[in-house]
């Protein structure tokens, strides 16, 4: 999704709004022009996570979960765009601190809103709350924001897109989890 949303705006006379954004040019987010990599690379993205989504069939139903999981791919897709324009301009720590501390903000709002606060804190909650906090989260943003000033929004979107398969292929390795067609 961030692909799709990484094109280069052109100025011509183009009719407001209709003709402005022609194939090839979506909302100017990023004034770069596209590879031809990350073409391809967005058309296996997009083939992959088709065989995830239609599994044995056709969709035949949209439901709640297809379009929050929709919704969260444009998110995605915006937080590539604005980290790849902010991190030219501000110091990457700076930036990984706002970011740490509004996910932990609205993460401690919601979680307070719709579990309550729990009675005890047992080791495996403090151990989640850890891993999820400091690996998945702060880590995974320090990665992000240290390294993508020296990539681009199309290739970070591609690279994203890679963590199914290598949720899928750990949880295989290590895990010993099964995987299947379907």
């Amino acid at each position: 999704m961030g692909t799709l949303l990484h094109y280069r705006h052109q100025e011509r006379p183009y009719h407001w709004p209709v003709s402005r954004y022609r194939s090839g040019h979506l909302l100017g987010a990023v004034k770069k022009r596209v590879h031809i990599s990350v073409w391809l690379g967005a058309l296996l993205a997009v083939v992959g996570l088709s065989l995830l989504i239609l599994g044995k069939g056709a969709i035949t139903t949209i439901n709640l979960g297809d379009v929050l999981t929709l919704a969260c791919a444009v998110s995605f897709a915006l937080h590539i765009i604005f980290v790849d324009r902010f991190i030219r301009r501000v110091d990457y720590r700076q930036l990984l601190l706002i970011q740490v501390g509004v996910v932990a903000l609205l993460s401690l709002i919601g979680a307070l809103s719709l579990e309550g606060l729990p009675q005890r804190f047992p080791s495996v909650l403090i151990r989640g709350v850890l891993v999820t906090g400091l690996a998945a989260t702060a880590l995974a943003l320090y990665v992000l924001n240290r390294f993508q000033r020296y990539s681009t929004a199309s290739y970070t979107a591609i690279i994203l897109t890679m963590e199914p398969v290598f949720a899928g292929l750990f949880g295989f390795l290590f895990l010993g989890e099964i995987l299947t067609a379907w």
